[in-house]
């Protein structure tokens, strides 16, 4: 074999091992992917979900594994109280007597969504809670974040009793705030994690949470009925009887209705997880029909949702 032989059949070896590299890369980057989930960074999902139903839990997974931004009002209205602000003065008073009024809240949202670069999706955890508040909430989102895409996610509870159980049973530690079950504890009295004082809530009392669970399945239900008429999907989860993991598997589920258009990602070179997965979704689905987001102009003709069906999620106009 003479000296040019050698060469060409070198250059060979080489393109032949970095073909199987880049293939093996390739095929790497999308058995990686196969099980992300693409959602479009401009997406708002409201979790409606009863005391108990585990809407902190599920928040707090999405935004840890799938790269959301989560708003809960009940850490934004503490933050504000801590800031020591005119506001935060306002709303301690508030909740001393009660409940924060839905104007007030809507403002705090409005501040806050303000403030996002819409680089993420969004979870609204908790919120909202009354049927003016869902009202107010779409106004906003018609006249000031009209690019994003709206949709609801209810944690549904098919035993009360549970859940009213549970939340009786929780014990919070007044030091760092880490919640447990009373049951799952060999005492009872004492945080594992920092040796602080466990206490009851006032608001986690068996008869507080009868009470909290009654007015929950109350706006709830005009919520979702609201929701229904301007042509909001409202997707569900069952979440008694299963494990938070099964939960956060079955919101996964639910995902792909909210997932990147190809012409958005086409031109994008970002590295950012979600980004990077809404390429890996645009490549498999390049010759896919996308449907059209619902507007809520045609809310009376939307179905309601029913299992194993993805609704269009809607875009407030």
């Amino acid at each position: 074999m003479n000296g040019v032989t050698k060469n060409i059949v070198l250059v060979g070896l080489v393109v032949l091992v970095a073909g199987g590299l880049f293939y093996s890369h390739r095929q790497f980057i999308k058995q990686k992917n196969s099980s992300a989930v693409a959602v479009a960074p401009k997406t708002i999902l409201a979790f409606l979900g009863a005391p108990g139903s585990g809407k902190g839990t599920l928040a707090k997974q999405v935004v840890n594994q799938l790269h959301f931004k989560s708003l809960s009002t009940g850490d934004l209205c503490r933050e504000e109280v801590a800031s020591g602000s005119e506001k935060g003065k306002m709303i301690a008073q508030y909740m001393q007597g009660g409940l924060i009024p839905d104007e007030v809240m809507t403002d705090m949202v409005d501040g806050w969504l303000s403030k996002q670069a819409g680089t993420e999706p969004i979870i609204l955890d908790g919120y909202p809670r009354t049927q003016k508040q869902a009202a107010m909430l779409a106004e906003l989102l018609k006249t000031k974040f009209a690019d994003y895409t709206f949709g609801a996610v209810s944690l549904v509870i098919s035993n009360e009793e549970e859940v009213v159980q549970r939340i009786a049973n929780r014990v919070v530690c007044e030091q760092c705030k880490g919640v447990y079950s009373r049951t799952a504890l060999k005492d009872a009295t004492t945080c594992p994690a920092c040796g602080g004082k466990l206490i009851t809530r006032e608001d986690d009392k068996e008869e507080i949470v009868r009470q909290r669970l009654a007015t929950f399945n109350k706006n709830n239900a005009e919520i979702i009925a609201y929701y229904k008429e301007i042509g909001v999907p409202v997707q569900e989860i069952n979440v008694s009887g299963v494990t938070p993991e099964q939960i956060f598997q079955d919101f996964k589920k639910l995902l792909p209705a909210y997932a990147p258009k190809v012409a958005a990602v086409e031109s994008c070179s970002c590295t950012h997880c979600a980004c990077s997965a809404a390429h890996e979704a645009a490549e498999a689905h390049a010759h896919d029909e996308v449907p059209a987001a619902q507007p809520v102009a045609d809310a009376q003709e939307v179905p309601a949702a029913q299992d194993h069906v993805q609704p269009e999620p809607a875009i407030i106009k």
